[in-house]
């Protein structure tokens, strides 16, 4: 079958547009007068109809054709002097946990995001809004991203 997300909105947005989730707090505008979750629940509304399938079954398809994804996250009140600790050992120091999988590119673009060979994610980043730190993982277990966040956690002793 054809690829459910090809056959929607064939005409490419002219502004840039992130579907990355993140709970910065922020208005997720994105450009286009939509705020994300609403652009997104568009977009679903538009390939349900075009489809004619059922979420269950674009769901089943998602899944069969990428894997499964499992996504944990944790957020940690920070101090001022602690944010100082933190923003030298992780953006200055560069200092990683010990993580065993293989790593393909680390990204400081919006925290420290370490993307892995096997398709998985951590990031480190502080809330724009908030005294906290965000730490967050996506893999392909529900223990590989949980194991992930502890691993930040026990190498920043949060």
């Amino acid at each position: 079958t054809e690829d459910p997300f090809l056959l929607v909105n064939p005409y490419p947005l002219k502004e840039e547009f992130n579907f990355d989730h993140r709970s910065s707090g922020q208005d997720g505008s994105c450009g286009n007068g939509l705020g994300n979750g609403n652009y997104a629940a568009a977009l679903l509304v538009e390939m349900l109809a075009v489809t004619g399938k059922t979420i269950g079954q674009l769901y089943r398809e998602i899944v069969q054709k990428y894997g499964m994804l499992y996504y944990e996250e944790a957020s940690v009140t920070t101090t001022s002097q602690n944010k100082q600790w933190l923003k030298q050992l992780v953006f200055q120091q560069k200092k990683l946990p010990d993580f065993s999988e293989k790593i393909e590119k680390i990204s400081y673009e919006d925290g420290c995001k370490v993307f892995f060979k096997d398709g998985s994610w951590a990031i480190c980043r502080f809330s724009g809004t908030e005294p906290l730190l965000r730490i967050a993982a996506e893999g392909n277990t529900r223990h590989q991203a949980r194991n992930y966040i502890q691993l930040w956690r026990s190498m920043l002793k949060l």
